[in-house]
């Protein structure tokens, strides 16, 4: 919770919202795609609930109306002020994976995340051979999501010499202001990206039979 933030006083550590604007929401990433396609100044109501009723700072079950703020990093996209993740959330993989990020932090490594264990996961180039970056949030469904920061991202790529960039839709009007001759696509699900990446040679989506992958690292 942001000291000062819009959700100071309305929501509380442990609660769990399950309804924004009469939208059910079961995951983290659909909360925060809401947020981030809503201007600041606009409201959510939301249908919370409590994770655990008997700790001495749980609320009730209710219903809160929050007015968004505006992202420091970004005046256009809405602000909550809190960190969420998704309640019992688990999986089982068939194979082991671990990613070094180094310095990257927040959830718009997810696009690229994932392309590259599908890289890793399948025969030949999934880049077509060419220098590709990309930027997004990545949902359960494969949707991708918008990001802050376009600009820097779009230069940072400029610098490095990348070929094709993907970015989410919402993003790339803003991307292109920045693009020079830098080819930028903008993608909405992880589907669009692949179809995206057969246009310069690559694309495969052929997953090998589960005994035979190796462990990405």
């Amino acid at each position: 919770m942001v000291d000062g933030g819009p959700s100071e006083g309305l929501l509380v550590s442990g609660d769990v919202i399950t309804v924004v604007n009469g939208q059910p929401v079961s995951f983290s990433q659909q909360l925060i795609n809401i947020v981030s396609s809503s201007t600041p100044g606009s409201t959510l109501s939301m249908h919370v609930e409590p994770f655990d009723s008997s700790l001495a700072t749980a609320r009730p079950t209710r219903d809160v109306q929050v007015v968004l703020g505006a992202r420091d990093n970004d005046s256009s996209k809405g602000f909550l002020g809190v960190s969420t993740f998704t309640r019992d959330l688990s999986f089982r993989f068939p194979v082991q994976i671990s990613i070094d990020s180094g310095q990257v932090g927040g959830p718009s490594a997810g696009l690229a995340f994932t392309l590259g264990i599908l890289d890793v996961m399948t025969q030949g180039s999934l880049t077509g051979g060419l220098s590709v970056s990309a930027t997004g949030t990545m949902a359960l469904d494969g949707t991708v999501g918008p990001i802050g920061g376009i600009h820097q991202k779009v230069m940072a790529s400029r610098r490095a010499g990348v070929d094709l960039m993907l970015v989410p839709s919402s993003e790339i009007d803003e991307a292109r202001k920045y693009a020079g001759t830098l080819r930028i696509e903008p993608v909405d699900s992880l589907d669009q990206a692949l179809a995206v990446l057969t246009t310069v040679g690559g694309g495969n989506l052929v997953l090998p039979p589960v005994g035979t992958m190796a462990n990405a690292n």
